[in-house]
């Protein structure tokens, strides 16, 4: 399906760091902030990695100087959890965190996984959204897999809002890891997917792209544009999907 997301009142886009909604969604929330009240909520926000080199001490700052920037750009609200993200937490580099698989069980026992799910499902509630945004969890990242799952089981039990699943940008342009995304997602849900096309506004998500230059490349940017080339052909697009029903075992 190719087209504008149906208007609705609120929607809230969780954003597991402080650049994930903009990766993934700029296009969408270019397209629709008039009519649509966006709501961005980035959990894990003390986040300190980046490509620059700059000193841990000084990074977050800058880090957070750059998502606040971009959210003005888009001109949409936005809320910060102040948790620390998984490189702070375990000290592991980036490519030893991504691209393992990792069962739901283990996210579960996590020991933030609690205290993240009280904050997320808080804010649902306290904002009571007519749909919510949470990330597919391409890559099996650990912070995305929290914040998905907390999402989850926030739904489960208010199913009052309308959620979807973004693909995670840049990571979902390794086909495999989107693969197991959605594998991982349809076992769970029947899903529709939704193709918004962003060719009228691909030059402003690309200048809100450039604003986080601790986090990505030149050449991650143009990745991105090729990628998103590729979602529809003849078109620029960003790709989510809605969840529809949840199976019933």
């Amino acid at each position: 399906m190719i087209g504008e997301i149906r208007v609705e009142k609120k929607y809230i886009l969780m954003s597991p760091h402080p650049d994930d909604t903009c990766f993934s969604l700029a296009g969408t929330i270019l397209k629709n902030n008039v009519n649509i009240q966006f709501v961005n909520c980035d959990v894990f926000t003390k986040k300190k990695y980046n490509i620059l080199h700059v000193p841990e001490d000084r990074a977050y700052d800058i880090i957070i100087d750059e998502e606040a920037e971009a959210v003005r750009k888009m001109n949409i609200a936005n809320i910060m959890l102040g948790y620390e993200d998984s490189y702070t937490r375990s000290r592991s580099k980036l490519s030893n965190i991504l691209g393992k698989e990792i069962s739901e069980a283990e996210i579960i026992q996590e020991t933030i996984y609690k205290e993240v799910k009280q904050s997320i499902c808080r804010v649902i509630n306290d904002l009571h959204p007519d749909a919510v945004f949470a990330p597919l969890g391409c890559g099996w990242h650990k912070d995305h897999l929290i914040v998905k799952k907390s999402i989850e089981e926030c739904f489960k039990n208010e199913e009052w809002f309308t959620l979807y699943f973004y693909e995670d940008m840049p990571y979902s342009a390794n086909s495999s890891w989107l693969a197991k995304g959605l594998e991982n997602a349809c076992a769970k849900y029947i899903l529709e997917e939704k193709i918004i096309k962003i060719d009228d506004v691909i030059e402003q998500k690309n200048e809100l792209l450039q604003i986080y230059k601790t986090q990505i490349k030149s050449r991650d940017i143009r990745m991105m544009n090729a990628y998103m080339r590729n979602i529809k052909e003849g078109f620029i697009c960003e790709r989510f999907w809605k969840v529809k029903q949840e199976r019933r075992n």
